[in-house]
């Protein structure tokens, strides 16, 4: 039996008219609607009702089981149901290589399987009712979903369409031209799976002509164009050898005729991967198909599945998604092939790569004697058809070239292929000039009411499970531009193999600019999302009026909108994550590294007297461990910088001017310049409370970042508030250690339009120019680490400057015991013992009463250092703890008290 290959419209299956009352005693949820005709070659052969359900989410049409049995059965093909076992096993002695037939959707899943002579190809859901045609004693039959089964029959090159008007009309002939391949070891003729000849290097093409009505066109000329393939086809019908002719864009076309059933038979020998595209001539030139045939015989074949392809998008993140394939003649198993990715001629960056066929990121670094150029490298091994797959993704247009290189020494052979990514046909984000990494989120500028962020593309050396923030910069232009606001977004991360991603940080203050706004989402990422290795599209949409929306490869985050589109993100295993919109890119790498930083210690000195001037006035070192007492290397912690306007003024200059050893320079302009971190924000140009005056310039920039040194956005002073302490953010060296070095008078700093200096300051206000490091216990400074500065600018936060190990970087415990009464007088006196310890569980030493907030919750009054009725002293301190004494008139006091130290409040006991 004939068949064309022209299949079945059922992309979109249009529904009937839908009855709004479900059919009685059905034992799913389909709905009945009208009695269409199924038609095979114009003749109806029933008229059943369609019923009308929901399948994946979408709205389908369903016939009966036994209808499209009968109507395969007057095409030739056995069908038969197994209820119990849920398989239709279709039967057709017109198909020799079952494993060949490719159903739209790959196999996929449901309750029900189809076989094809015994070969599994496809999986879809049924369901059960009442065939209304049967009236009121019908029994339940299984109904099947008329989209799948078209794509099904559509495999079998069996033509017809679906409509909700005109129901199922089937055709084992159709007007226009059918093509069939034989000769060949495996595939379908698409261009995911071409044809494949592996042992030899010719096929053979039959073809059907046919008119409007059907009937088969005799004696008629039909056109063959080939492309691709490693030089010229040749064509061979009847036993004579068609010209072939060389046309000037690489292709060849041929002819062949029709015989007096319409059908032409034809040889094609060849080399390398072409693509045929079989055409009639005059009247019937509207009739064609193309088939992708390779033919590999002494020279290894590649194929790219599509070499135009349009770039994935965060709705369809496989839609970029393309297979290279490459044959090696002979059809040997487990031969290597090493793949290679590239920029093609006249491209640049590395936005596409290697991943597996779920999208997950598979490549690697590439060896010594890669082909010039490559960035990426996989290596795959040969099936017993002799042919290695990879896959290439990317979200972003431009031409790549894959290289597989197979064999060794003098048989090593090198093919390839490009592939030409195609952006979509139209895009609703904006382009972005750049991207900001930082480990520190941007700096609200309260002036412009805006973010800015530094001009700084890649950082190096963070924590796995430190979040990095990216910033879209509408422009490059200096140091620290303003991130793009009031329009749509689109990022794309690609984590490296093995690396998964952890959480997505956003604004929850919605432009606050205040650190503790920035949190986790709890949104649940999709699968996709933290696959190893994976491809993330982050998509920010910007809406008049409300603000970002946020999407992850095409899933909305609900109840998140924030009033940027800046976000950060934290990664579990170590390597790079690139990060693009766009053109621009920045990257992240990441290092596995020893636990979460808890507490610093061996601060020395941790008091420095700047008695000189310049840029290397004194230095503060200390080291940072995990909360098992091991050095934390090579990671970025963070360091409290306090505001030293109110202790310095307007033109005091406190600056830092080194870190670990690195002196602070920015390239501006091409030049290097000076720009050490100001500790005093009257010198930040965004400032509205104090401003730097008279002869003395504010600085040029408000960030600093060198990759694996430091990370630093400026804070700034309004008239509501006086001072504004910044998050400076460390890389720790190989041994754990930190060092700061300052500069107090006579400091080198970019102005915007050059250096300036800045002036020795002697005010009488100010009676010590000793910085300090001041130490935290509490989560009251938003999870920073330890401050520096001349004076303790955080208000209620208790610092102090204790020697030794310390906690910085969470909540330590407190634990008040019971309290014991002596004194026959008042005061009468109370005492218990409150124990203090780091997150490590260490001792805190050298405290005082004024690290101690002594509470009475029954009378809901705060206690006063003192010995009189109503005070409270602290005594004491080896190992962590200390003695408490309260103070009270009477001896029959119950009042509840609770101690706070440093931020963390202990337990509640009675008096």
């Amino acid at each position: 039996m004939k068949r064309t290959l022209s299949g079945i419209a059922s992309a979109a299956i249009v529904l009937g008219a839908i009855s709004p009352v479900a059919f009685a005693d059905t034992s799913s949820g389909l709905t009945q609607g009208n009695a269409l005709p199924i038609t095979v070659n114009g003749q109806i052969i029933a008229v059943p009702y369609e019923m009308v359900g929901v399948d994946s989410g979408n709205q389908t049409g369903f016939f009966p089981i036994y209808y499209f049995d009968e109507a395969l059965a007057k095409l030739g093909i056995q069908a038969t149901w197994n209820g119990t076992t849920h398989v239709w096993a279709l039967t057709d002695s017109n198909i020799t290589n079952p494993s060949s037939v490719q159903v739209a959707g790959g196999v996929g899943t449901g309750n029900t399987q189809v076989t094809l002579n015994g070969t599994l190809i496809k999986e879809f859901n049924t369901q059960a009712a009442k065939d209304p045609a049967g009236g009121p004693n019908a029994q339940v039959t299984t109904y099947m979903p008329i989209y799948y089964v078209s794509n099904i029959l559509q495999a079998l090159n069996i033509n017809g369409k679906f409509s909700g008007q005109t129901g199922l009309q089937l055709y084992s002939a159709q007007p226009g031209l059918a093509v069939k391949v034989s000769g060949v070891t495996t595939g379908n003729g698409t261009a995911a799976n071409p044809y494949l000849n592996t042992t030899g290097d010719t096929a053979t093409v039959w073809l059907q002509l046919a008119d409007a009505n059907g009937n088969p066109v005799a004696n008629a000329p039909v056109s063959l164009t080939f492309s691709g393939g490693s030089g010229a086809p040749t064509v061979e019908q009847n036993n004579s050898y068609a010209t072939v002719t060389a046309g000037s864009n690489g292709t060849y076309t041929a002819q062949v005729t029709t015989d007096a059933n319409g059908t032409a038979t034809f040889v094609v020998t060849g080399q390398g991967a072409y693509t045929l595209t079989i055409a009639g001539t005059g009247q019937y030139a509207g009739s064609s198909q193309t088939i992708y045939l390779t033919l590999a015989n002494n020279t290894p074949v590649i194929v790219a599945g599509n070499t135009s392809p349009t770039v994935s998008t965060a709705s369809n993140i496989t839609q970029g998604l393309v297979p290279v394939t490459v044959t090696v003649p002979g059809a040997s198993a487990n031969q290597q092939v090493t793949f290679y990715l590239a920029p093609a001629s006249g491209s640049s960056g590395q936005q596409a790569h290697f991943v597996n066929s779920q999208g997950a990121a598979i490549g690697s670094s590439p060896a010594t004697g890669a082909p010039t150029g490559s960035y990426e490298e996989y290596i795959a091994y040969t099936n017993s058809s002799g042919q290695a797959t990879v896959y290439v993704n990317s979200y972003y247009a431009g031409n790549y070239t894959v290289y597989a290189v197979t064999g060794s020494g003098s048989s090593q052979q090198t093919v390839s292929t490009t592939i030409d990514y195609q952006a979509p046909a139209s895009s609703s984000t904006t382009s972005v000039a750049g991207l900001s990494v930082s480990g520190a989120a941007p700096s609200y500028n309260s002036t412009n009411s805006d973010y800015v962020a530094a001009n700084v593309t890649n950082i190096s050396g963070v924590s796995t499970g430190t979040p990095v923030y990216v910033s879209p910069l509408s422009s490059t232009s200096s140091s620290t531009d303003a991130v793009v606001t009031n329009a749509s977004v689109t990022y794309t991360l690609q984590l490296a193999s093995g690396q998964t991603l952890g959480s997505l940080y956003f604004d929850n203050g919605k432009g606050t600019g205040t650190a503790s706004s920035w949190a986790a989402s709890s949104a649940t990422l999709p699968t996709s999302a933290t696959a190893a290795g994976a491809t993330v599209q982050l998509t920010a949409t910007y809406t008049s009026g409300s603000g970002y929306s946020w999407a992850v490869n095409g899933v909305t985050i609900n109840g998140l909108t924030t009033t940027t589109p800046v976000f950060g993100f934290t990664v579990s295993g170590a390597g790079q994550v690139t990060i693009t919109s766009g053109s621009a890119k920045a990257t992240a790498s990441f290092v596995a590294g020893p636990q979460t930083p808890a507490y610093v210690g061996y601060a020395n000195p941790y008091s420095v007297n700047l008695g000189t001037q310049g840029l290397g006035s004194g230095t503060l070192q200390f080291e940072v461990f995990d909360t098992n007492g091991n050095p934390v290397a090579n990671q970025s912690v963070p360091v409290v910088l306090a505001d030293e306007v109110s202790d310095l003024m307007a033109t005091g200059g406190l600056w830092i001017t080194a870190v670990n050893g690195t002196v602070l320079q920015t390239n501006i302009g091409g030049s290097n310049y000076y720009t050490p971190i100001y500790l005093n924000s009257a010198f930040n140009k965004n400032s509205t409370g104090t401003v730097v005056s008279g002869s003395v310039s504010p600085a040029g920039y408000t960030s600093v970042s060198i990759p694996g040194v430091v990370s630093w956005q400026a804070g700034q002073n309004s008239s509501s508030s006086s001072t504004a302490n910044s998050t400076m953010y460390v890389t720790t060296n190989a041994q754990g250690d930190v060092s700061l070095t300052f500069g107090y008078g006579n400091v080198p700093y970019y102005t915007g339009s050059g250096l300036a200096y800045s002036p020795t300051y002697n005010a009488p206000s100010v009676t010590s120019t000793t910085v300090n490091l001041y130490t935290t216990y509490g989560a009251t400074t938003g999870g920073t680490l330890l401050q520096i500065g001349t004076a303790n600018e955080l208000s209620g936060s208790a610092l102090s400057t204790v020697v030794g190990n310390v906690q910085v970087g969470g909540p330590g415990t407190v634990q008040l015991g019971t309290f014991a009464e002596s004194g026959s007088t008042s005061p009468y006196t109370y005492t218990a013992t409150v124990t203090v310890l780091n997150s490590a569980g260490n001792p805190v030493t050298g405290l005082t009463a004024s690290n101690f907030t002594v509470k009475d919750t029954t009378a809901n009054s705060t206690l006063s250092a003192g010995t009189s009725a109503g005070d409270y002293s602290i005594s004491g301190g080896t190992n962590g703890q200390y003695t408490l004494t309260i103070y009270e008139s009477s001896s029959t006091n119950t009042d509840s008290i609770t101690v706070t130290v440093n931020g963390i409040t202990s337990n509640s006991e009675n008096l």
